[in-house]
């Protein structure tokens, strides 16, 4: 190495000792501390500060005359973090931890054969664990490393074992291969791992992995400290704790939310529209039905081109494709009409009970309506003609929409009251809470589940329309539209890739906003069409 190159690594060493010196003192350290523990002059000190200070790494307090780390050491560390969402998410889980226990918790993600610590927060007692952040650890010498190894799949685990090092660390350390897989079989029966002092003499970690909603592995808990304190009885109790703080940060993972934007949802041409709604789709016609509720019109859209069939006599409640025509379910009973919109059979007419609220057709022909209960609430049930209701459900918050999944085995419901979605399943009286919209996002107008086990509301007044997935309620994505106010969606296109989306031309005709008034062209009926709908 030449003298010139020597020299200027010296000097880079010395100012990431200045940086370090400063980066673990959080609450700050003098110039005198500074020079003491770098053993530097005092002047080439100055110089190095004067130049950290230049680039935003250090700042100086002048209150106290103290040195601590600057913003753009902040803005490396965030630009440069594997994984912002899961230390935000995880941050609750870590301090009520500590504070519940007195021990030190930590989260992990691996990095290759190693699992490095991305957060610590110290516990209650003097001799804590050497866990720093950013600190990297073998996989299977670690209760979060062997966490991780019992989530891997065999076929993502066994190449990883293959190339770790079986050198110990302690006398308790694993050496071989046939004790990496014993200690993985152990951690998938009891649902946590354990560091008996094999990474360190004196100290025990008890780790649990966080998958997220989609089951992704995200990372790993733990907690650790001293042997005498962690008790194989007091470890049990941790491990407990563990795994329902890591479900309990799994379930704010929202994951990735997938953006499509306007340009991609085509407007279908047709007759101006005002009052767009109850989108369905006839699989034996192969084209869209929906209802102009401000001019009482059926339309029916085919081939990219939009009509209107029939002027109705009633008010539409809600509008389905059967195999043998359409029904228009509406205050009075249901109208039952052919694919050209001709009445084809008597009109069913409603004998006695309350009007619905909404209304859908359960793939096996059955219809679920919402209607005022006698008793207070609403109830969600099938409507026999003869004016009986089959027990289904009762609830206190008003549904303005349903839909059941194309199996048949999940009733979806909405309220645009208080932004939920529920969940219902067949024999099962309970009704789980799906998700809850913000209002800020609009009101849950429409519903409707494709084949793939995810959601699609109608956001009125939000322009966009949302997918949830069906298990755990999370938003997967969120399509924009060019109108304000989308009121219901149907899936369906010759190959199931196509959603319909009804639109309106919005409370008093205007904008969100105070923006202009809409052009009736522009309300109507809207189809998104890609590939992700068959994923």
């Amino acid at each position: 190495m030449s003298e010139n190159r020597r020299k200027a690594t010296s000097t880079i060493e010395r100012a990431l000792d200045v940086l370090e010196a400063i980066g673990t003192s959080p609450q700050g350290v003098t110039f005198a501390e500074i020079a003491r523990k770098v053993q530097l002059p005092r002047t080439t000190a100055y110089r190095m500060l004067s130049g950290l200070i230049e680039r935003n790494l250090v700042r100086r307090e002048s209150t106290r005359r103290a040195y601590r780390l600057g913003f753009g050491a902040l803005q490396l560390s965030r630009e440069s973090h594997p994984a912002p969402a899961l230390v935000a998410a995880a941050n609750i889980e870590l301090n009520y931890l500590r504070a519940i226990t007195g021990e030190t918790t930590s989260l992990w993600v691996r990095d290759g054969l190693e699992v490095i610590a991305l957060e610590r927060t110290g516990g209650a007692h003097r001799s804590q664990s050497d866990t720093h952040v950013g600190q990297g650890r073998l996989l299977h010498v670690t209760a979060a490393g062997k966490a991780l190894l019992a989530a891997m799949r065999t076929g993502e685990r066994n190449p990883l074992l293959a190339r770790l090092p079986m050198t110990p660390f302690t006398p308790n350390s694993a050496t071989s291969r046939e004790q990496v897989d014993a200690m993985i079989a152990t951690v998938k029966a009891q649902g946590y791992a354990i560091d008996d002092e094999e990474s360190r003499l004196g100290a025990r970690c008890v780790a649990a992995v966080i998958r997220d909603m989609q089951g992704v592995v995200r990372g790993a808990l733990s907690l650790s400290g001293a042997t005498v304190r962690f008790t194989p009885e007091r470890m049990a109790r941790f491990g407990t704790e563990l795994t329902e703080a890591a479900q309990r940060i799994g379930e704010r993972l929202a994951g990735t939310v997938e953006v499509t934007h306007d340009d991609q949802v085509q407007h279908v041409p047709g007759p101006a529209a005002r009052g767009g709604d109850f989108a369905t789709w006839s699989t034996v016609r192969n084209c869209w039905y929906w209802v102009d509720t401000a001019t009482a019109t059926l339309h029916r859209a085919q081939d990219h081109q939009d009509c209107v069939l029939i002027a109705l006599e009633v008010q539409a409640r809600s509008l389905h494709a059967t195999p043998n025509g359409l029904e228009v379910v509406h205050e009075g009973g249901i109208l039952r009409l052919d694919f050209d919109g001709k009445a084809v059979q008597r009109p069913l007419e409603r004998r006695g009970g309350a009007a619905p609220l909404a209304a859908c057709v359960q793939p096996d022909g059955r219809e679920w309506q919402v209607t005022p209960d006698p008793a207070g609430g609403y109830r969600i049930a099938t409507w026999l003609h003869t004016g009986v209701a089959v027990p289904g459900w009762r609830i206190d918050d008003r549904i303005d929409a349903l839909c059941w999944n194309p199996q048949g085995t999940r009733l979806f419901a909405a309220s645009a009251t208080t932004g939920t979605l529920y969940q219902m399943r067949p024999g099962d009286a309970r009704i789980r809470r799906l998700a809850v919209v913000p209002k800020a996002s609009g009101e849950i107008r429409g519903v409707a589940a494709d084949a793939h086990g995810d959601v699609w509301v109608a956001l009125y007044g939000g322009w966009a329309v949302a997918r949830f997935s069906a298990e755990g309620g999370m938003m997967q994505e969120v399509v924009g539209l060019p109108v304000a106010w989308p009121t219901s969606l149907a899936v369906g296109g010759r190959d199931g890739r196509q959603l319909a989306i009804t639109t309106s031309a919005g409370p008093d005709d205007a904008g969100a906003q105070g923006a202009p008034a809409l052009e009736a062209a522009a309300t109507g009926l809207y189809v998104l069409t890609r590939p992700a709908l068959a994923k």
